[in-house]
């Protein structure tokens, strides 16, 4: 057939189509603007106002401006009224833009680094950070401690600079700048505690009331990690020892050590049993449900790398769904509400692997 043909068979096709006009559904009516028109230069200035007087006034402060408004140049201007502030914004892309703008208009700041093992200039050596930050767990409290790397990556020989050193030159610099999930791990509340003032860029839900989904599956499997550590004769005598050594090698009483292993023992068998009425929760469940809370205890200095130990000794994975963050969360924060979705039909109920536990903190 040749091209002719085609085109004439074509056309002849598209005759005999019946042509049906749809109007798609609208979910909802987007807001219209009222009152009196303000010119863009009133509102600039309404805007920069605004926030200068939300320095020193603790609270949460929506700015719905569209984008061209002047945000930006609002947040420099509380910046250089509070002289210390941290900005937080979706990608790191955006934390090197905003860190550039600063920078241009004479303010020091620095941009949270991204930690990398890959491509041509890496700030992290250790591959088992990657292994560790995708099985849920922070990096820098599971691996950075006793890595081989560790003085490298604090130093400042490495170009660019190691992650270490990087994080500890924003954490002290005046104005810093953030990913979301950076903010979502680290947790609002400390971070926004060491600067005066904070704007968070964009969709700030997530970063506000950070909200994790877990199923029974991996629920349990966290279960056995928890049960291996109060079950298994090398790491009880770990937590059990109340020693260290001295300068001469000689061992000795650490007082410290006793009180940091009893904290670790003490919110083990908590977590166990929290893992326990969370699982029933979950396998009872046959609707949508809001759970009870959950008895808050304090999380310990050392419990991520005290799991993160265990969970490699068994060799086991979670396949992209680590609980860790939702548990732990669940466990150790009075401000966190959980329920069970469920979202299995009917035939592929017997296991409950649609079960789900949504937590929001």
């Amino acid at each position: 057939m040749n091209t002719q043909e085609q085109h004439r068979l074509g056309e002849e096709f598209l005759k005999r189509l019946e042509v049906t006009w749809v109007s798609a559904d609208v979910s909802f009516v987007s807001e219209r603007p009222h009152g009196a028109a303000v010119s863009l230069q009133s509102w600039r200035d309404q805007l920069t106002e605004a926030r200068q007087q939300s320095v020193g006034q603790p609270g949460i402060y929506l700015d719905r401006s569209s984008t061209g408004a002047g945000k930006s140049y609002a947040d420099r201007a509380a910046i250089e009224r509070s002289g210390r502030g941290l900005i937080v914004t979706p990608t790191h892309e955006q934390c090197h833009e905003i860190v550039a703008e600063l920078r241009l208009a004479g303010i020091d700041a620095v941009a949270f680094p991204k930690r990398t093992t890959q491509g041509d200039s890496p700030n992290c050596w250790n591959e088992e950070a990657d292994v560790a930050q995708a099985a849920g767990f922070p990096v820098v409290a599971t691996v950075c401690g006793r890595c081989r790397h560790r003085e490298t990556c604090c130093g400042d020989k490495p170009v660019p600079a190691g992650y270490l050193a990087a994080v500890e030159r924003a954490e002290a610099t005046d104005v810093v700048v953030a990913t979301h999930k950076r903010i979502e791990a680290a947790g609002l509340d400390p971070m926004s505690g060491k600067w005066p003032f904070v704007s968070i860029h964009e969709d700030a839900i997530d970063v506000l009331f950070p909200s994790f989904a877990v199923s029974l599956n991996s629920v349990v499997t966290a279960q056995q990690v928890v049960r291996h550590v109060l079950e298994s004769p090398r790491w009880l005598d770990w937590l059990g020892d109340d020693e260290r050594q001295n300068d001469d090698g000689q061992p000795v009483p650490d007082p410290v050590r006793v009180e940091r292993r009893e904290a670790l023992h003490a919110f083990l068998k908590h977590l166990d049993g929290s893992i326990t009425m969370l699982a029933g929760s979950i396998h009872k469940a046959t609707q949508a449900t809001e759970l009870p809370d959950f008895a808050a205890m304090q999380k310990p200095s050392g419990i991520e790398w005290l799991l993160w130990q265990a969970q490699k000794e068994l060799r086991l994975a979670f396949n992209g769904e680590s609980p860790w963050r939702a548990i732990l969360t669940l466990v150790s924060d009075t401000c966190c509400r959980a329920g069970v979705v469920v979202t299995e039909s009917d035939e592929t109920r017997s296991g409950n692997n649609g079960q789900n536990t949504d937590c929001d903190s």
